[in-house]
């Protein structure tokens, strides 16, 4: 079968006994679906085309992030079937197959099931189905309740027995009308019912595997179903706590008062068992890891008073951190301890002399980067400990939450004679000194301090034999006298505009200090190379033109001219090949730094962002995934690319998810309320995108990458004067040095009816390195140019170059992969 419909068939996912799973795709709303159609010789029976209606009828009411969602239901050749929404990721039963998950995992994800299923329950809806094959979880920590397939409301009756051709059809999976045997409550095997005490008690079933990596009630596959059955009605588990030490006794007894034998003995309802598992992560404190913001996973619940509209706000902000705080766990739950890895932590200031608060943080961020340079090391850059919510915990244990073998610390205090820093490299399983020194100079010198105890790094490495072979040293030229802070405070601000603030006076000032550095230095290759990113941030985000794309060349080729191992400015070089037309040149950089430098956070968010440019969606998402995991300071930069992704993938309640998420660190980060605008542009709700599109211009209006969204927006909502004043000369320069700029401003000229600009543009966007062919072909924007012939000859030649771009990106990165 190749289509239903305008459903194109891409693969079969699975079969059963009553029909056949294909992944599908829209091709009207040019989004991936699930489709569920029932097999030719079932679909005669009446009473099966009646329950797939049913089902259709009753998950569809149901409208929560937590639960996927049904999009359609129909008959093709008299086949009744159902187009559900697809969720990429793993189910929670391929995440249980090695074990056990751990604690913040299992918590943050049963927390997303309980909202999900007191949704269902709040429409009296019951799942009678709940599994962990009915779980899935993305890969951006939202879990999603799937296949509400046996769902009835409570006031349908059950008085069907369990048939003999579903107790030997299949033994392993054990299933019943009510769903699979193994995760039903015992009164269901007497009264023939379901309730919402027996949806708790299969949650309970599912909590207690994911704490202790067992069913609570022990059985072989092999055994029959009458066995299982006379086990879950007579035997009583084993508490959690008493399997692992690491089981809290709370988390414990939570789990056995929902699987008590007798419902009235059970939590309530979800609600109240969704609300003790809050409490329970607000109280143990899992939140204090590495993860993005300081925000507690506990959020007050709505009040009775707040409107339909606030309590969907509600549910999504809650969804969006509870659904980070699993992504981060989930992470965590799958790696090991890296060897060689070290967490570079911000130096204290001893005493108050003038220093600005992000001195210490710059200077060990620049030693950071110089550890970085070799590839058998990791590094967990000091930014990754300003996402600890709680940033009073001692070194030690800062290094087991950032997960590293080693931390080095230090303090630093400085004197109108002396500057003097110590410093200390220790291993945090044994808390033991492996190295460590005091440097002392007349005056505060970065590339000396650098240089010192980075060397001392790797020389102790190599002693341990950590290192195969002992580091090269390198000379540097210092830098003049009281120069060193100055580029230790540039550097800081621009960190901060790209990892957090976004706020335009940051990277005003960090401009600014960068050139008071170089007015004295000129031969510093790194403050060229951090200028030269400064100017191409002040192109990216819409604040300048041609001048400072021709001002960021100049500095960036003067950096590795000085420096040719200069991972930044490599980095940001390949973004200038890209908007020149040199795209080969662009990827042979990035496809570079990916081999050699390819555990640094920022080369794997470049290569994130040119991947999404060549429109490899997935795997664009996969290396900003890798980015967010090595450094999660980085969070709200890459929530805001992931957000865009997964719009060109049609996930538009993942992307919403992501910019949930993003908003939660930063509500006032402009490219996150730039892309929350277009979602609603997107959804037709131009009411609500104006607003937020607007206050972004109204609080920064150089924000000029804003400006092209709100003209669609206006042009939609019947305002075309409006409209065309925000498209001034100025944002043309700007566009025609900027890749992304001028497909927005092409989109708008597509919506304003304009299409001798919109495909000006368009090309102008593709030649500067925007050859994403599967989001401009499949855009509902440029639908009313699908027949226009300068169209249909821009997207052919697209294809071709997207095809080659995909075949190289697809052998590089397999074997990248791999490494």
């Amino acid at each position: 079968m190749d289509k239903i419909h305008h459903y194109e068939i891409k693969r079969e996912l699975g079969a059963g006994q009553h029909g056949t799973v294909y992944y599908a795709t829209d091709t009207r709303l040019k989004r991936p679906v699930v489709i569920k159609i029932v097999h030719p010789e079932r679909a005669k029976e009446k009473q099966i085309r009646e329950q797939i209606l049913e089902e259709a009828q009753i998950a569809s009411a149901i409208q929560h992030p937590n639960v996927s969602t049904i999009y359609e239901v129909g008959e093709y050749e008299e086949r009744p079937y159902i187009i559900m929404q697809y969720v990429p990721g793993r189910t929670l039963a391929e995440l249980l197959q090695d074990g056990s998950l751990n604690l913040q995992f299992a918590l943050s994800i049963s927390i997303q099931i309980a909202e999900g299923l007191a949704e269902a329950h709040k429409l009296g809806i019951l799942h009678r189905d709940l599994k962990p094959a009915n779980i899935m979880v993305t890969d951006g920590g939202l879990v999603k309740i799937l296949d509400f397939g046996l769902a009835k409301r409570r006031e349908i009756s059950e008085i069907e027995s369990i048939t003999n051709e579903e107790q030997t059809s299949n033994q392993t999976k054990k299933s019943s009308q009510f769903g699979t045997t193994a995760y039903m409550a015992p009164e269901q095997f007497i009264t023939l019912r379901s309730s919402n005490q027996s949806d708790i008690f299969s949650l309970g079933v599912i909590l207690y595997e994911i704490v202790t990596g067992q069913h609570p009630f022990l059985f072989d596959n092999n055994s029959h179903e009458t066995d299982l059955i006379r086990i879950i009605r007579s035997v009583t588990p084993t508490a959690p706590h008493k399997l692992s030490e690491n089981i809290p006794k709370p988390l414990s007894e939570l789990i056995v008062k929902a699987l008590d034998k007798q419902p009235s003995n059970r939590f309530e309802s979800v609600t109240e068992l969704h609300d003790a598992l809050k409490t329970l992560m607000k109280s143990m404190d899992f939140e204090k890891g590495m993860i993005p913001g300081e925000r507690s996973a506990l959020l007050p619940s709505p009040s009775p008073s707040q409107t339909k509209d606030s309590e969907k706000k509600n549910n999504r902000n809650s969804t969006g951190l509870i659904s980070m705080l699993t992504e981060f766990f989930l992470q965590k739950d799958s790696q090991d301890i890296p060897e060689n890895s070290i967490a570079v932590l911000p130096f204290k200031q001893i005493s108050e002399n003038g220093k600005t608060q992000y001195f210490g943080l710059a200077m060990a961020d620049a030693i950071a980067t110089r550890l970085s340079q070799n590839a058998s090391v990791v590094i967990r850059p000091p930014s990754t400990f300003l996402s600890l919510s709680d940033q009073s915990i001692d070194d030690i244990e800062a290094g087991k939450k950032l997960e590293t073998e080693y931390v080095l610390t230090g303090s630093f205090f400085s004197t109108d004679e002396e500057f003097t820093l110590n410093w200390q490299l220790i291993k945090v399983t044994n808390k033991e000194i492996q190295a460590g020194n005091t440097v002392s100079i007349p005056s505060f010198d970065l590339l000396k301090v650098q240089s010192e105890i980075t060397e001392q790094v790797f020389d102790t490495l190599f002693s341990l034999g950590k290192l195969e072979q002992r580091h090269e040293k390198r000379s540097f030229d210092n830098l003049p006298i009281d120069l060193s802070e100055q580029y230790l405070e540039a550097q800081a601000l621009l960190s901060r505009f790209l990892w957090g603030s976004n706020n335009p006076k940051d990277l005003i000032e960090g401009r600014e200090k960068f050139e008071e550095v170089l007015e004295q230095a000129p031969d510093f290759a790194a403050a060229h190379a951090g200028l030269g990113r400064t100017h191409l941030n002040y192109v990216t985000n819409g604040y300048g033109g041609p001048t400072y794309f021709m001002k960021a060349q100049g500095h960036l080729g003067k950096a590795l001219e000085l420096d040719p191992d200069n991972v930044e400015a490599k980095l940001q070089r390949a973004y200038t090949f890209l908007w020149r037309g040199e795209k080969d040149r662009a990827r042979r950089d990035i496809q570079y730094l990916l081999k050699n430098d390819g555990r640094n956070t920022e080369v794997l968010l470049g290569a994130g962002i040119i991947v999404q440019l060549d429109g490899l969606h997935r795997e664009a998402l996969r290396l900003l995934g890798k980015a967010l995991q090595k450094n999660p300071a980085a969070a709200t930069q890459i929530y805001n690319r992931r957000a865009r992704l997964n719009h060109y993938l049609g996930q538009l309640d993942l992307a919403w998810l992501e910019v949930d998420k993003g908003l939660t660190l930063e509500p006032k980060h402009s490219l996150l309320r730039t892309t929350k605008g277009y979602l609603f542009f997107s959804e037709e709700a131009y009411e609500k995108a104006v607003p937020v599109l607007e206050s972004v211009i109204e609080e920064d209006p150089n924000r000029r990458v804003t400006y092209p969204t709100l003209a669609m927006c206006y042009v939609k909502n019947d305002q075309p004067e409006k409209a065309h004043a925000l498209i001034t000369d100025e944002l043309l320069t700007i566009a025609a040095t900027d890749c992304e700029m001028a497909f927005r401003l092409a989109s708008y000229f597509a919506v304003d009816g304009n299409h001798i600009e919109a495909l000006h543009w368009l090309r102008k966007a593709i030649y500067l390195g925007y050859e994403n062919y599967p989001w401009i072909k499949e855009n509902p924007i440029w639908k009313p140019l699908r027949n226009n012939e300068e169209f249909k000859e821009i997207l052919s030649d697209l294809e071709r170059v997207f095809t080659t771009n995909q075949t190289r990106w697809m052998k590089f990165l397999n074997e990248f992969w791999e490494e």
